[in-house]
């Protein structure tokens, strides 16, 4: 895939506004979508009930919607299994202020494609980062996601001598760096 091209005043259309959080209370099951009963079927539901428990920073339903063995890629992290991509997206959503937004788009049998952006800090320097994703759903589960963005864009962003981490050798020395934040 590759990474996504519209201008941040386009992105900026979809931050937050996409995907509202709900505001419906079931009398059975508390928020909506929290119980078994409301797992979501299709693939383009389940991707809509991750970005919202994304949103409202609900690791529990995150999690839920991602089969054990997920694998997720994108331009730093790579994991095999739900404990380490749920390790990361904790760590990514513990900070302060972070706002996203996300536009589904098309959706081609298990697999579902689409865009997200989210602004929020790294290392104390505001980034603002357009993403495109696929996920890939089997039987009401996110059994494989992928996130790309363009890592020239996002490095001089998060890093206080930015554009010297778009080299070849510093760019890896820079994902290690990010990759012993989450993983120790």
């Amino acid at each position: 895939m590759q990474g996504v091209t519209a201008p941040r005043a386009q992105a900026n259309q979809f931050l937050g506004q996409d995907l509202p959080l709900p505001a419906v209370q079931s009398q059975k099951t508390g928020p909506v979508g929290t119980s078994t009963l409301d797992a979501p079927k299709s693939p383009r539901a389940v991707v809509d009930a991750f970005y919202r428990a994304f949103q409202a920073r609900n690791f529990d339903r995150m999690e839920a919607l991602y089969h054990p063995d997920v694998k997720f890629k994108d331009m730093v992290f790579e994991y095999g299994d739900r404990d380490g991509t749920m390790k990361m997206w904790r760590q990514i959503l513990s900070t302060p202020g972070i706002k996203m937004g996300v536009r589904i788009g098309e959706v081609e049998g298990d697999t579902v494609r689409g865009h997200w952006a989210a602004e929020y800090e790294v290392f104390g320097r505001p980034v603002h980062n357009e993403l495109t994703f696929e996920m890939k759903v089997k039987d009401g589960k996110i059994v494989e996601h992928r996130d790309d963005s363009d890592w020239n864009r996002w490095a001089p962003q998060a890093f206080p001598a930015g554009a010297l981490f778009t080299l070849p050798g510093l760019k890896q020395l820079a994902i290690g760096i990010l990759r012993m934040r989450i993983d120790g």
